[in-house]
């Protein structure tokens, strides 16, 4: 009776947020929507009441488990399920005062359910989400005080020319100056002449109704110019298929394969990628780091847009909000440091070996025009850069690479 009980609330809270969400994809919790999540607080609270009980009812049996019973496997496991039970509960009543947390963000995502189209049921289901909005004074409780020393290495841990934004996330900032040191090692890769790093002077600006048709063009021209074997990086799953769309068209007599992220599993795509040295692969998200392919079969990587955070990112807004209530612009201290970080990720995809060669072109003209762009240009390995049109570019990729 209490497991039912538990789903009937789930169930109730699951179709009431769907409700809420209606088209949108997340809703934050916030002073400005706090009367539209009233409805729903009686939900969470009814489902944080029944694992609680079922919580307490399971517990009372594990008591009248006799001593030498106590240390069988089937204990260890309930126990464990309790445990993230017991979580779930507290993240519902964390949720009914949402307001008595203002170190931390709450909001509700809907996800697809990834079943077949032909299977019944709901599409959707949601995600309730609690997380700090500050990270940096238990990483310094828990990690820099504690410890006499600590490495931190990594590829981006700076941002033009500075560590701070890394510092201050991370807590590393609050030791005490005599602990602190930082440090750059260069890269043992020859960046100066394996590297080619180009954008299209006649690019249309982002936000140009224009730029997704050259997008679409200068792609396929692109990957035309290296014979496959390119990595395109988008920002957007939208201009993502539309591109896909536009090249498996216009590459279908040429022998290049399209790839598409979504179309296969993650390492079944990357292992496709390895091993079709004339293929190219169309992704975004997670593809922007973590993907090793060295050798020939990446020998050019387009990055369509600079990576900024979408505005409406419940973490990223609530940050955002933090930084403007302290007289600061969130878009230089967030925006700007984050879409360097992922930047670099996806610039760094390229050159795995010394001996890998190939290019970089970002599609964004915003890199070389704004004031904030020196901040991503500092932010890469010293390489031949050129400005040009995109039919000069074209033919610098194909003169370079072969």
């Amino acid at each position: 009776a209490a497991i039912e009980y538990i789903k009937d609330s789930l169930q109730q809270l699951d179709e009431s947020s769907l409700a809420l969400l209606d088209m949108q994809t997340t809703f934050r919790i916030c002073s400005q929507t706090a009367h539209m999540f009233e409805g729903i607080k009686t939900k969470f609270e009814k489902l944080g009441n029944a694992l609680s009980d079922f919580i307490g009812l399971v517990r009372e049996l594990i008591d009248t488990i006799s001593e030498d019973n106590r240390e069988n496997q089937a204990v260890w496991e309930t126990k464990t399920i309790l445990r993230r039970l017991d979580f779930m509960a507290v993240l519902c009543r964390n949720f009914t005062v949402w307001d008595e947390h203002q170190d931390n963000v709450f909001f509700i995502e809907k996800l697809r359910i990834n079943a077949p189209v032909s299977a019944s049921g709901p599409r959707f289901y949601c995600r309730f989400v609690q997380s700090p909005l500050d990270i940096s004074y238990k990483m310094n409780e828990g990690i820099f005080e504690p410890m006499n020393s600590v490495a931190c290495a990594s590829a981006t841990l700076r941002i033009g020319n500075s560590f701070n934004f890394w510092l201050n996330r991370s807590g590393a900032s609050l030791v005490e100056p005599e602990r602190l040191k930082t440090a750059l090692f260069s890269s043992p890769f020859p960046y100066n002449k394996n590297m080619l790093f180009a954008v299209p002077s006649d690019a249309p600006l982002p936000e140009n109704n224009r730029f997704q048709s050259f997008v679409e063009d200068a792609v396929v021209n692109l990957i035309l110019s290296a014979c496959g074997r390119t990595l395109v990086l988008f920002t957007s799953y939208e201009s993502l298929r539309s591109a896909t769309e536009t090249a498996r068209v216009r590459l279908a007599n040429t022998g290049i394969s399209v790839l598409q992220q979504g179309d296969d599993d993650r390492f079944r795509l990357l292992d496709t990628f390895k091993k079709d040295a004339q293929s190219v692969l169309f992704a975004t998200d997670s593809f922007w780091e973590g993907v090793d392919v060295p050798g020939e079969s990446l020998s050019q990587v387009i990055i369509v847009k600079l990576p900024f955070s979408v505005p409406n990112d419940p973490i990223f807004a609530a940050r955002a909000e933090a930084i403007e209530s302290r007289g600061r612009s969130s878009f230089m201290d967030l925006s700007v440091p984050e879409a360097v970080i992922k930047f670099r990720q996806g610039v760094g995809r390229l050159i795995r070996h010394s001996n890998d060669r190939g290019c970089v072109i970002v599609l964004d003209r915003r890199i070389y025009e704004k004031r904030y762009g020196k901040i991503f240009l500092d932010s890469i390995p010293e390489c031949k850069q050129i400005y040009e049109p995109i039919n000069t570019i074209c033919n610098s990729v194909e003169r370079f690479l072969f």
